[in-house]
């Protein structure tokens, strides 16, 4: 009978599932709804996530409306300890093997009213933070930071949106870029790839700088999706791309929609990404 490497690979993993599913896995409850935590209780519970050394991070929410980060064992931080008390934040957060974090919440507004978004640090200070001047093009503010992560060693990242400057005006952002501080606590960050760079010979759309993106642990790759602006069609404009994070320049199509799979199908979008 002929058999397909990929359904070889999957008959393989088929074949140890039950004995790796059946070995005792220890675990521990870090937080549930209802604990107590600092005169309230726990009303809302998030992803988890770790660093290649096991550090473990969430950001979780109190009955008061709090938001709290847990490193490890206990609490790290309540966000009326925050040095710009925050009023909000995403749900997901990034995590160093040393137990610093990022995140990215929402502080009160710098304009008429609202909230601003920011991107965050456990330093207790924001990296970037909406209305700031957007260092890498002239006459724009940042519009957002949003999906936070961080790599083991400590350097954060973010997608970051930008737009014209316009100190009463927070509607939305002109362009994303996807951005790297190595040195988060002094609020300094660069360029990975952003909107309206081409890559192989296209365009990256104004949202072209996708919310699905994986850093490799030690800091040296990022796969991300792309969404390209003049393409044929909205049929194969959704690609996914390896960046050496040591060389941006260097970015490798790993796949595209509305390729063939090699299986007589075509791939339909992407998501989910990891390296």
């Amino acid at each position: 009978m002929f058999m397909s490497a990929r359904t070889a690979a999957l008959a393989a993993l088929a074949g140890c599932a039950a004995s790796a599913f059946a070995a005792n896995v220890p675990t521990q409850l870090l937080f549930q709804e209802g604990d107590a935590i600092d005169g309230s209780t726990v009303s809302g519970v998030n992803a988890v996530f770790t660093s290649g050394a096991g550090t473990v991070g969430s950001l979780g929410v109190l009955d008061d409306g709090r938001r709290f980060v847990w490193i490890d064992n206990g609490v790290a931080f309540t966000s009326d300890n925050a040095s710009i008390p925050w009023s909000g934040a995403e749900s997901t957060i990034g995590v160093a093997d040393d137990g610093s974090w990022t995140a990215s919440p929402s502080l009160p507004f710098s304009g008429t009213s609202g909230t601003d978004d920011s991107w965050w640090h456990s330093s207790n200070q924001p990296i970037a933070r909406e209305f700031d001047v957007y260092p890498f093009i002239p006459d724009q503010v940042v519009g957002f930071a949003s999906r936070p992560s961080m790599d083991d060693e400590g350097t954060a990242y973010v997608v970051g949106g930008y737009r014209l400057q316009d100190p009463t005006d927070n509607s939305g952002s002109d362009g994303r870029a996807f951005w790297r501080s190595t040195d988060p606590a002094s609020g300094n960050y660069d360029v990975i790839y952003e909107s309206f760079e081409v890559i192989d010979g296209f365009t990256v759309g104004n949202g072209g700088v996708d919310f699905t993106y994986d850093v490799s642990g030690n800091g040296d790759w990022l796969i991300t999706e792309m969404v390209f602006n003049d393409t044929p069609s909205t049929q194969d404009d959704n690609m996914v791309y390896l960046i050496d994070l040591n060389n941006p320049a260097n970015k490798t199509r790993l796949g595209r929609e509305n390729d063939p799979t090699g299986d007589g199908d075509d791939f339909d979008n992407w998501d989910g990404v990891k390296v």
